[in-house]
């Protein structure tokens, strides 16, 4: 025991012995005293947290078997004996080895596009813990070091060459990878692809022809995903329309596709986004070219609802085991949403070069959050006179006041490597959204319901609003639902107001008007947690001017089982609120992940 430290030195005489037992006394009688003072402390902290015997706890997601036919897709590139250089997302080719060994033992059982294809028709289901492997962009590697390991586990695999990187004569040379210059051997030939398609073991997809790069995609020059964005031509001041977008993706898909077939002696069925990065409108081509599956790089176990956006685990960094591991456990988990709310509007500067500073500000201050999410408003706040309130993108509905949307969200994507919800706060026609959706990559839309019991009008003009803007930008958008709470509703009135939008919406965000109390936290968190997909719902917290209240705020929620909480608004120039109060709370990098 603890005291017994301090007790030895005086033993030995009696006067001494009864000296300890004073002590003894005094100490058993202290902790009793401090032991009391913790339970009345701790059941003052939140007497409404209910007590949940073990037996009735949720499982963790990691012990339950998988839902029938849903699969892990890996996503691997180059393997590398010694220094992986993640130019090109190496991975060692002893990790590469462990990780199959692992994946192995523990039960995950690598399928084919056919096994997908057969369950997807109602076919044989798809075995417990299914995996696919894939790997891109067609390095030499695939043939030298995967290759042998696929028929050493009679394991099948795609593979996704890009059409120009294997194109050249194999006589020495250069490919062009993305602008810079990589010797011709670093990459599969044509004869090699042919060869291990024949194996069986081996897919052949498409990863494009000719449009793994970048192009120039707003008037600051960005450069973004020529498969998924609209080209900028600065010398006119003017973007892709539909149909050169259309003609520049479909005139690729065709030429990948001859080339495959050419090959192996079957058209390709799959697709890989270069990057990752999805268009709508350029899926509807590549699907109407033949391809069934799109694989992009979400995270998450893929689906056969999913054919045209299945999600892979990118394994990046040379990951040592214990982190690939835990990266593969992780995908069977909930997901958590931690997030801001920031208005482009606080960004914006007349001046060109303050508005960039501002934007720097921004991307360094969310990268240092460590959060998952950023609800980025595209439009200036309503007018008093009830004009239409400017938007920070090209549309044919509104006035511009800069076209800046596109750049901070790719900004933050790329460099804070958070999901950007694009957000328009104020109602807005549909041709609003669909302009929005062309000319700026996002990964999901959100759309206020203020309504306690939205008509039927509205509910068919959101319908329409979100098929239209997955039409451009890409089935994989997410939706997410702003429920705007009036003071004094009940759990139970909240519930309902969830579960309704639940059932149209990936994520359902709780907003109460102004800074809550204890008492309207609880019957938040009761909402969520009584809602039919607790894990899909959030609280929107209004900072205030108290940055210790809001993380006190979010604690309370954790106590009260919920995991998933933003905050509105975020104001990155007087650090408000401060990053070093809130972050422990907010980060999806601390307690309890980390």
């Amino acid at each position: 025991m603890p005291h017994a430290h301090v007790l030895t030195p005086l033993g030995g005489n009696t006067r001494h012995a009864y000296g300890a037992g004073r002590v003894a006394n005094v100490l058993r009688f202290s902790a009793l005293l401090l032991f009391s003072l913790l339970l009345a402390a701790c059941s003052s902290v939140d007497r409404g947290v209910p007590f949940v015997p073990p037996a009735q706890r949720q499982a963790s997601p990691a012990t339950l078997a998988w839902p029938t036919n849903h699969y892990l897709a890996l996503a691997y590139h180059d393997v590398e004996d010694e220094n992986p250089d993640q130019t090109f997302v190496s991975v060692g080719t002893t990790h590469l080895q462990e990780q199959f060994a692992w994946l192995h033992a523990n039960g995950y059982q690598p399928v084919s596009v056919d096994q997908i294809f057969a369950a997807a028709d109602g076919g044989p289901a798809l075995p417990s813990r299914a995996v696919l492997l894939s790997f891109d962009d067609g390095y030499r590697s695939f043939y030298e070091r995967v290759y042998p390991l696929l028929r050493a586990y009679d394991w099948p695999a795609v593979l996704a060459p890009v059409g120009v990187w294997v194109d050249p004569p194999d006589n020495g040379g250069t490919v062009s990878f993305g602008g810079k210059p990589v010797p011709r051997e670093k990459f599969l030939t044509w004869g090699q692809i042919t060869e291990m398609a024949a194996s069986g073991l081996v897919e052949v997809a498409a990863h494009t022809n000719n449009l793994h790069y970048g192009i120039t995609a707003n008037p600051q020059g960005n450069q973004q995903p020529a498969a998924a964005a609209r080209r900028y031509d600065p010398a006119t001041g003017r973007y892709e329309n539909d149909a050169e977008f259309s003609v520049r993706i479909r005139d690729d898909v065709r030429a990948i596709s001859q080339k495959i077939t050419q090959a192996t002696g079957k058209a390709p069925r799959v697709w890989v986004w270069p990057y990752g990065t999805t268009s709508g409108m350029a899926a509807s081509i590549i699907q109407s070219e033949g391809y069934r599956l799109l694989l992009t790089l979400d995270d998450g176990l893929a689906s056969m609802q999913q054919m045209d956006r299945a999600p892979r685990l990118l394994v990046s960094n040379d990951p040592a085991l214990t982190g690939f591991a835990n990266a593969v456990v992780a995908q069977e988990r909930p997901e958590v949403m931690r997030g801001v709310h920031v208005r482009l509007a606080d960004l914006y500067d007349p001046d060109p070069a303050k508005t960039d500073e501002n934007l720097g500000a921004l991307v360094q201050r969310i990268a240092d959050l460590q959060i998952t999410t950023v609800f980025l408003e595209a439009a200036d706040a309503a007018t008093p006179d009830n004009t239409q309130p400017a938007v920070y993108f090209p549309n044919s509905q509104r006035p511009v006041r800069a076209d800046l949307f596109n750049r901070v969200a790719w900004q933050l994507r790329s460099r804070a490597f958070v999901d950007v919800y694009a957000y328009l706060p104020q109602p807005t026609n549909t041709a609003l959204y669909e302009d929005l959706a062309r000319y700026a990559i996002f990964a999901g839309l959100a759309l206020d319901d203020s309504a306690s019991n939205p008509t039927a009008d509205q509910a068919l003009r959101d319908h329409d609003i979100i098929q239209r803007v997955k039409a451009i930008r890409g089935q994989d958008t997410r939706v997410a639902r702003v429920l705007k709470v009036d003071d004094g509703a009940t759990a139970e009135h909240m519930q309902r107001r969830l579960d309704l939008a639940l059932a149209s919406a990936d994520w359902v965000l709780l907003a109460p008007s102004r800074q809550t109390d204890t008492l309207q936290l609880n019957v938040l968190a009761d909402a969520v947690q009584r809602s039919a997909a607790p894990s899909r719902a959030a609280i929107t917290l209004s900072a205030g001017t108290d940055d210790t209240l809001l993380a006190g705020q979010m604690k309370h929620l954790q106590t009260r089982g919920v995991r998933s909480y933003t905050y509105r608004t975020d104001d990155h120039n007087p650090d408000t609120p401060r990053l070093s109060v809130i972050r422990p709370v907010l980060s999806n990098a601390w307690y309890p992940f980390k």
